[in-house]
């Protein structure tokens, strides 16, 4: 987490520092608050800023994009008495780290965030600790408003360990899941799947968890042409969404090659090196992986894309072994939790009391 913290007086700088020591973070003074500030907006994942909250909202002003891109922004007084999440409370991570930060300084936090206030289960922010993409965040109101007047919501979800983890959140915001079949109630609908799925209800917030690997083999300085092509039909005939989409895997002497360094920042994922030892220790055949000569000879093991793939997934389900196309290789894999199943029906209802 990269942070900025801006101050104005002295003290303000002594307990920038004090935090800094363990957060880190870089320090800035007064001097060109407004263009220092901008910069930070743009640049850092939260700003810390120890002075009157007037001042941060007029320099913020005018700086703030969305909630899914604005940095956390928090306001302290110069003691340290109060930590106001000011920004960004959830998906921006300000209400957590407001709650961090005055523990550092023995203040309390200010939280204003309704579902914060009454407890009750936020699904932006558990998406963010599930490590999910949230999918038409624009329904997320109708999903918190509903919950926060005690209404009912639909949830549909194949994962049972995620069923587990989110029964739980939801005992503690007094709501539970009851399973049930299909009826015609119009609810608010919250889906958490990696594929795209025919959901009948209206105003649905799709939770997309990171669980794709896409595995890659390539001709020496392949360029980039094709390969964006290339992963969007294979999710396409996956039936698979872009935002699951985790890692790109391939063997360290294929991770430098433009076409590979093109995807990973096309899509923002980061490149998963699998070492070639590992690809050895496989049983290629008994998982079902295709072995080429060529390939052995080549390189020295007898799978890249699809090997990878495999092993940077967690050892999951190959969906795809080895698509060809002009001068490369996909593969595709996904986490075993995560293979297409059946669509299980819940209704999120607050429990009854007593």
């Amino acid at each position: 987490m990269k942070i900025a913290y801006f101050y104005v007086t002295e003290q303000g700088e002594n307990l920038a520092k004090k935090i800094q020591e363990v957060l880190g973070g870089d320090c800035y003074g007064k001097e060109n608050l407004k263009e220092t500030m901008k910069m930070a907006m743009e640049s850092y994942d939260s700003l810390i800023c120890i002075m009157a909250t007037g001042i941060v909202v007029r320099m913020i002003g005018g700086y703030t994009v969305h909630k899914a891109k604005d940095p956390a922004v928090l306001v302290l007084d110069q003691k340290g008495n109060y930590v106001i999440s000011l920004l960004s409370g959830h998906l921006g991570g300000a209400n957590d780290l407001a709650r961090l930060v005055s523990t550092i300084t023995g203040g309390q936090p200010v939280i204003t965030t309704a579902t914060d206030v009454e407890q009750i289960l936020s699904f932006d922010s558990f998406a963010k600790e599930q490590l999910m993409e949230i999918e038409e965040l624009s329904n997320l109101k109708y999903v918190s408003s509903a919950m926060l007047s005690g209404k009912e919501v639909t949830l549909y979800c194949n994962n049972q360990l995620m069923i587990n983890e989110l029964q739980e959140r939801l005992e503690q915001s007094k709501y539970e899941l009851v399973k049930e079949k299909y009826d015609e109630q119009d609810r608010p609908t919250v889906v958490i799947s990696p594929y795209i799925e025919n959901i009948p209800e209206n105003n649905v917030l799709w939770l997309r968890p990171k669980v794709v690997t896409i595995g890659m083999g390539c001709k020496k300085e392949r360029d980039e042409i094709g390969g964006i092509e290339a992963i969007e039909e294979q999710f396409i005939d996956l039936k698979l969404s872009l935002s699951s989409l985790y890692n790109l895997a391939t063997i360290p002497r294929k991770a430098k090659e433009p076409l590979i360094q093109f995807l990973s920042n096309y899509y923002q994922i980061p490149i998963n090196q699998v070492i070639e030892e590992e690809i050895e220790q496989l049983d290629l055949e008994k998982i079902g992986i295709t072995k080429s000569n060529f390939v052995k000879e080549t390189v020295g093991v007898a799978s890249v894309a699809t090997a990878s793939a495999y092993i940077a997934s967690g050892r999951g389900k190959i969906l795809v072994d080895k698509e060809k196309y002009q001068g490369f290789t996909v593969s595709v894999a996904i986490k075993k939790e995560w293979e297409r199943k059946e669509l299980i029906r819940y209704c999120m209802r607050k429990r009854k009391e007593g």
